[in-house]
């Protein structure tokens, strides 16, 4: 007989919701609840698919719930699944994301069924809600698929290939035996924060009620609640700051449900919720974290901080004490001397309001290597700024997303008010950079197809192109693009990285300068770029230095002017170790943005030109510039 395989696929790191797995959904992590939803399907072995970097969070969980751990690739989730299916000895597998806590055990079984009468290759069920189902797959087919396929898209998402190529498969999809659970419009997956809230809220509405979690249950739950105001929040403060509270409250009451806790006081006149202080930590336990947390005090002690992070995701008001550095969000009113808080926000202000609406909670886990050792270094309204001991990354945290910033001003005012030019009139500084970086190509290879991405106005295609290189321009950016195209009169494309996961083109030459700072899972971008270049093709990247003399001796002056759209800042050591895990050999730094009158502090050593030019020299031996570039060969 087959051996069957339960494999559930989950990852700390992800880009939306970090360490969403972790997060306590009604006194369980949700990576839990999934596990213990599966739990009712028969099969030979029970594993989580995860990375490395991911294991030490998983493991003990994994072995709670009777699951095993495999760690396979870190972006090539489809040979993920295929050695995992070669480790477990497994013919058939049935695959889950481990980001659906509401897995349907009924869904899966039903599945499982009818790939055996119907002797699929794989097989889904179609119309059930989104988030309850799972794929059956023979193990041979992902092998098959893995040998075979071309693009991206096809490593990243495990059975596209299959899906994509019929004629070679059996594919099986029916809508479910019983139409009552065909509900695509009900969605109980957790991509974001507000999915996060709403399943959060239905959850415990199906505890409260003593139903099961099985999907007949889900569905008359989730009619039931239409969830036309699923979202809580919780104020903890003391009488001294009540009614400041209550004034902010009112002003939320119509998008949240709005709950009290006060340390002082046991009494409370509104028709807010209410929760005694002492009684805070077995309520979470038992309904879940909240969506937003507001903690109004003037001097937040350690053990106090410590206790709010297991509620949810919070902000502190006026703070000075130990929230200050700590907390994940901290505004003030009052002009405290410190750079931890935003200040000069009157209590009244609407962007106080704003924020606690649009605020996006995070967690503080390192976006690559998924270590909780991090350290906030600095914040302001958009976001916060942190730094992970183990790996050295610094990346921030934005409190919202931010949808208007590369337009078109970027090219013309925008551009002028930073360098006294727009863009175009910047023409040949941007190709006298070119060309330095082209001779740093040419180190590598002479000639063939280059793709720049990120390519802005296409000057440095224009350069390449002139020099030999069959050149393609990729940017998000209408303007940019029309005007290569139409100025140029050369090759140019609309699209952002998504582009890169569908097409099967090979370049000699990936260029993308100052981009990948912009870029959240910026692994998985060098991952589509290695995909998508020659053998012995060259790689070729620019980016802002953290160890250059801003960021590591000057950081509070260089994080006031911190874009708000960079959430990566690297260091080349770090850089480095990630092109080769990934596969780049012949991977070369070269350091750039040289500026001795940031290292000189005194004004009258900076005039003195001897000086100048051994500060200079020293900044290039210790690699001190504020920006790289880093060149490398794929394997």
């Amino acid at each position: 007989m087959d051996r069957i395989g339960l494999f559930l696929q989950v990852r700390l790191n992800s880009s939306r919701l970090p360490a969403k797995a972790l997060i306590n959904l009604c006194g369980k992590p949700l990576i839990v609840r999934t596990m213990d939803q599966m739990k009712k399907v028969e099969c030979d072995v029970r594993v989580l698919v995860t990375t490395k970097e991911c294991e030490p969070y998983l493991k003990n969980l994994a072995k709670q719930c009777g699951f095993e751990i495999f760690c396979g690739d870190s972006q090539n989730v489809l040979k993920r699944f295929v050695d995992a299916s070669k480790f477990f000895n497994v013919d058939t597998i049935i695959r889950a994301t481990g980001d659906n806590p509401l897995l349907s055990p009924e869904i899966a079984i039903e599945t499982l069924d009818l790939f055996s009468k119907t002797k699929a290759d794989i097989c889904h069920l179609s119309n059930v809600c989104y988030g309850s189902g799972v794929e059956v797959v023979k193990t041979e087919s992902l092998v098959h698929a893995l040998k075979k396929a071309t693009t991206p898209y096809h490593f990243e998402h495990v059975t596209p290939y299959i899906y994509e190529n019929r004629n070679k498969f059996n594919i099986v999809i029916h809508d479910p035996q019983n139409q009552a659970i065909a509900r695509p419009d009900v969605k109980i997956s957790v991509d974001t924060n507000e999915d996060l809230e709403r399943v959060n809220y239905l959850l415990r509405k199906i505890i409260k009620n003593n139903d099961d979690f099985g999907i007949y249950s889900l569905i008359k739950n989730y009619d039931k609640l239409k969830l036309n105001k699923f979202k809580r929040i919780l104020f903890i403060t003391n009488n001294q700051y009540l009614n400041k509270c209550l004034n902010i409250a009112y002003k939320l009451e119509e998008d949240f449900n709005i709950y009290f806790s006060l340390k002082d006081k046991k009494e409370f006149q509104s028709n807010f919720n209410y929760l005694d202080y002492d009684k805070l930590e077995n309520f979470v336990d038992t309904e879940g974290i909240f969506d937003r947390i507001i903690i109004f005090a003037d001097n937040l002690a350690k053990k106090d901080l410590d206790l709010y992070k297991k509620f949810g995701f919070f902000i502190t008001i006026n703070d000075y004490g130990y929230g200050v550095k700590e907390s994940q969000c901290t505004i003030n009113t009052q002009k405290y001397n410190n750079f931890f808080n935003f200040v000069g926000i009157d209590i009244e202000d609407p962007k106080i309001i704003d924020l606690i609406k649009n605020f996006k909670g995070f967690s503080s886990i390192c976006p690559y290597c998924s270590d909780y050792d991090t350290k906030i270094l600095y914040r302001n309204e958009n976001l916060n700024i942190l730094y992970c001991k183990k790996c050295g990354l610094y990346y921030s945290t934005p409190f919202r997303d931010f949808t208007d910033i590369y337009v078109d001003k970027y090219f013309t005012e925008e551009y002028k008010e930073q360098y006294g030019k727009t863009y175009q009139e910047d023409r040949e500084n941007i190709r006298n950079f070119g060309m330095r970086r082209l001779k740093n190509i040419q180190k590598y290879i002479k000639t063939g197809k280059l793709l720049d991405f990120g390519a802005g106005m296409g000057f440095f295609s224009e350069l390449c192109q002139e020099n030999g290189f069959d050149t393609t321009s990729i940017d998000i950016s209408n303007y940019a693009t029309d005007f290569i195209r139409e100025k140029l009169k050369l090759k140019a494309i609309t699209d952002d990285q998504k582009y890169f996961e569908r097409t099967e083109e090979i370049f000699d030459v990936i260029s993308s300068f100052f981009v990948i700072e912009h870029i959240k899972d910026f692994e998985k971008l060098i991952f589509l770029f290695y995909c998508h270049l020659s053998k012995n093709g060259v790689l070729a990247l620019s980016t802002p230095n953290a160890t250059g003399v801003s960021v590591k001796y000057n950081f509070n002056s260089y994080a006031k002017i911190h874009p708000k759209d960079h959430y990566r800042i690297f260091s080349p050591k770090f850089l480095k170790k990630v092109l080769k895990k990934i596969g780049f050999k012949k991977i070369r730094v070269v350091v750039t943005g040289h500026h001795p009158e940031r290292i000189i502090k005194s004004k009258k050593l900076i005039t003195n030109k001897i000086i100048f030019k051994i500060v200079n020299l020293y900044s290039k031996i210790f690699g001190l510039g504020d920006t790289f570039e880093i060149y490398a060969q794929k394997r």
